[in-house]
């Protein structure tokens, strides 16, 4: 841990972090007891109790995110509860509902791929979404666009795959600049923020804004 970083079992618990931990928390207990009405509001909620800075659980007086989890989701894992998170961040609750929680999950999975970057923090419309799949009929490793509401799970899955083969061999050119910032932000568990170099400028994106502070802090330290 970097020198002055503090623990989160060290984080004040001030006024401010109180009480979005109290809302939050009030938020999901709520939705949680509604069931599948209050599913997406329930996993925002507690999307903004986990991944806030510092985590509002600590305010609950939980200092991890397995302790608050095993108290408040004892029913699920953390792999699945951060999986719809995920979902319910990125998408509107009708589109839930009409499209299933696993396939919005695969498209999520195809745009990170094939963006080479973490998404940015805003709400997908799924009709400008076009998926480009593997045509296995061809054998010159050719595609297809495919809209959304016509792709199979499975489609986007083979997508996916063929993304990030490409990506692979991308990331292997990278400039040096991009791996060594990718490397400090992930060091600093900011690796979601995406780096690329542009016009011999570099851009970050998808920087959600809790986090710019530590964002700060951890490029003020780089040594670049």
């Amino acid at each position: 841990m970097a020198k002055g970083t503090k623990k989160p079992s060290e984080v004040v618990i001030d006024k401010g972090l109180r009480a979005r931990w109290e809302e939050a928390v009030a938020r999901y207990r709520k939705a949680r007891a509604e069931e599948t009405s209050g599913w997406d509001e329930r996993y925002e909620a507690l999307g903004e109790i986990l991944d806030g800075d510092p985590p509002y659980y600590l305010a609950g007086g939980f200092k991890t995110a397995r302790a608050f989890l095993q108290a408040e989701a004892a029913d699920q894992d953390e792999r699945t509860v951060r999986r719809y998170i995920r979902v319910a961040r990125y998408f509107d609750p009708e589109d839930e509902a009409a499209h299933g929680i696993d396939k919005l999950d695969a498209l999520l999975d195809y745009l990170e791929a094939a963006g080479d970057a973490p998404l940015a923090p805003a709400k997908i419309s799924l009709s400008k979404q076009r998926i480009r799949v593997p045509d296995g009929s061809n054998r010159n490793g050719q595609s297809r666009l495919v809209s959304f509401g016509e792709v199979t799970r499975e489609e986007l899955r083979e997508a996916t795959r063929a993304t990030k083969g490409h990506a692979g061999q991308i990331a292997r050119t990278l400039p040096p600049l991009v791996k060594e910032l990718r490397q400090v932000l992930a060091k600093a568990k900011l690796g979601r923020i995406g780096v690329r170099l542009r016009d011999k400028k570099v851009d970050l994106s998808a920087i959600p804004p809790v986090q710019l502070g530590s964002l700060g802090n951890a490029l003020a330290k780089a040594k670049l």
